[in-house]
């Protein structure tokens, strides 16, 4: 939660919806809370009125949206959508703590791991930056890191603990599907490590049982195009793009900035003091090697280079640039289809190699102040890269200009007289990406159904047979670029280059 606060402003502006901005944000909370408060449909994850994009495509963390419409339907205040930014962040927490407890037994080491983890920039720039709110669920991760143990039923196992990567599936699946692919391809690694073969079945067959039920497979399958530009760069875990502490080491390329696996400089620093040790010290390379026996860390290094050995997408992409990129087989096509942005699957690596930083600062000799003061400065860096980032959040003018737009749109809807009913003339699947802070913001007015909306695996074929106003009437929004005069508007305002009118 202090992660929370550094990085994104308190928890009270969270909860306000102060994260919003012009961005992915916007239309998940829209899409979020059309469907808290629509009825029952199947498959579960159907969204009929905010435009048919189902709600696993929308970035609305389903196992949440799920509960939020149970409540709803009980006569319970729902929760919104903002109100999983700290949920997420203190799972995340929580997880970290129990990830650290399963490599070190010594509370020096277990505090600092989970700090290193806590302060790691991966999941806030998923809220900072693009804004995804699903994808910082990163807790998922850490849980399918431990969700597998590593003694079998003849040692004591209980089958609560045997079978917990099921639950630990079925809340990765039902957050978002980057997320629910590492998890599954961890705990694959681990099963398979235990000889569990007849449990590995249920790694594929569970979660697509609960991406069925959800509706993930009905529609939508438009390919998002090559995942080449988004694959993982040779120095992504270094690559601090600006947000941090250490300047970037290259220029940011635009698709690279949707894979941001930076270990932070804490991590690094511990990483680096730790190599000089090692360099220096046998006694201490004695220590180091004792941590690296751990089962659970080799597991997890081995199913983190699986992962990222993916998302190189065949390309060797040093600094930017690509100087070695091979055919994709065409049996991993599909893959990279729907997983267009690869480089996210350094991520595990990322965590595993800041279990390692952790365990290195931990493996100094012990008591001794060197320990404690090094374990302290790695700390407040790595504390210090979330300080940082969080004044890339929406700026105070970003703020007061949804303020505005806000007013606008209830200052066009206060004569009352409007169905609820949104629909549009647009241009470009680019120009639906620029009003998602109007949906949120027509959503909060209390709009019942939306005809098109913003999704980034909506048919082109489907967009352009739900343009214009044909089935639009008196009492409904028609919104409109600015450039083209529509004259039976009974009052109109302006957004942006769009006109909104009420019919």
């Amino acid at each position: 939660m202090v992660a929370a606060w550094l990085a994104l402003g308190s928890p009270l502006a969270i909860l306000r919806g102060d994260l919003v901005g012009v961005s992915d944000y916007a239309n998940a909370a829209a899409a979020f809370q059309f469907f808290a408060r629509d009825g029952w449909h199947w498959p579960l994850g159907a969204n009929p009125h905010f435009g048919g994009v189902n709600i696993f495509f929308s970035d609305g963390a389903p196992w949440y949206a799920l509960a939020a419409k149970g409540l709803h339907g009980l006569g319970l205040p729902a929760p919104s959508l903002h109100d999983i930014v700290l949920i997420n962040f203190l799972l995340f927490a929580l997880f970290a703590a129990r990830l650290a407890g399963s490599i070190s037994e010594t509370p020096l080491t277990r505090w600092l791991i989970t700090g290193l983890l806590v302060f790691c920039l991966i999941m806030p720039v998923r809220l900072i930056g693009p804004q995804h709110v699903a994808l910082s669920s990163h807790w998922v991760v850490l849980w399918a890191m431990t969700a597998v143990p590593l003694k079998s039923k003849r040692d004591g196992a209980s089958a609560a603990r045997r079978w917990e990567f099921l639950p630990a599936l079925a809340f990765a699946t039902w957050s978002h599907g980057y997320l629910g692919a590492m998890a599954a391809s961890i705990i694959l690694v681990f099963l398979l490590a235990q000889r569990r073969y007849a449990a590995t079945l249920l790694v594929f067959a569970f979660p697509a049982l609960l991406l069925w039920i959800i509706g993930a497979f009905a529609g939508f399958d438009t390919r998002l195009g090559s995942a080449k530009p988004f694959s993982l760069d040779i120095l992504a875990l270094a690559q601090s793009f600006g947000w941090g502490v250490f300047p970037p080491l290259f220029p940011l390329v635009e698709a690279q900035g949707d894979s941001f696996i930076f270990l932070g400089a804490g991590a690094w620093l511990a990483l680096l003091c730790g190599s000089a040790c090692y360099a220096a010290s046998k006694d201490y390379r004695v220590r180091v090697w004792h941590h690296l026996r751990s089962r659970r860390l080799r597991l997890l290094l081995l199913a983190g280079m699986i992962l990222y050995l993916f998302g190189l997408v065949f390309s060797l992409r040093v600094a930017g640039s690509v100087l070695l990129s091979l055919p994709v087989p065409d049996f991993l096509e599909p893959l990279y289809g729907r997983f267009r942005a690869a480089g996210r699957f350094g991520t595990p690596l990322a965590y595993s190699l800041i279990l390692l930083a952790g365990l290195m600062v931990g493996s100094i000799k012990r008591p001794g102040a060197l320990a404690l003061l090094l374990a302290t400065t790695v700390l407040a860096a790595q504390a210090a890269d979330v300080v940082l980032a969080g004044r890339q959040g929406p700026k105070d003018a970003e703020r007061t200009a949804i303020h505005i737009a806000r007013e606008q749109v209830n200052a066009l809807l206060a004569n009352g007289g409007w169905s609820g009913k949104v629909y549009r003339d647009i241009e470009s699947e680019t120009d639906l990406e620029k009003q998602q802070i109007l949906d949120f913001l027509l959503t909060e007015a209390g709009a019942k159904e939306f005809r098109l909306v913003h999704s980034a695996r909506r048919n082109p074929d489907e967009v352009a047979a739900r343009r214009g106003k044909q089935d639009a009437g008196p009492g409904d929004l028609f919104i409109y670029p600015a450039s083209h005069p529509e004259s039976s508007c009974r009052s109109r305002t302006r957004w942006t280059e769009f006109e909104l009118c009420l019919l």
